[in-house]
């Protein structure tokens, strides 16, 4: 994804949280920062839905749900 302003690094642990196209919130080594201001109850659910992504494609590059089948955009270009 080509923003302007911060870079990250596309690795498995990195996650995007976008809201109508823009991007507001980074999760990076394990925390998460909001690039501008939003509901409380909002960041409540991206903070969720951050968390919860990792935790699901961390399980995904370990092998814990080699029976479900993973969605095309959440493979690693290594292909690990």
């Amino acid at each position: 994804v080509l923003t302007s302003g911060r870079r990250v690094p596309a690795k498995t642990r990195n996650a995007l949280a976008l809201l109508d196209g823009r991007l507001v919130g980074i999760q990076q080594a394990g925390e998460i920062e909001f690039l501008e201001p939003l509901t409380p109850e909002l960041l409540a659910d991206l903070t969720r839905a951050l968390r919860v992504s990792t935790l699901v494609r961390r399980r995904h590059a370990t092998g814990d749900y080699a029976s479900v089948p993973m969605r095309p955009y959440a493979h690693s270009r290594s292909g690990r």
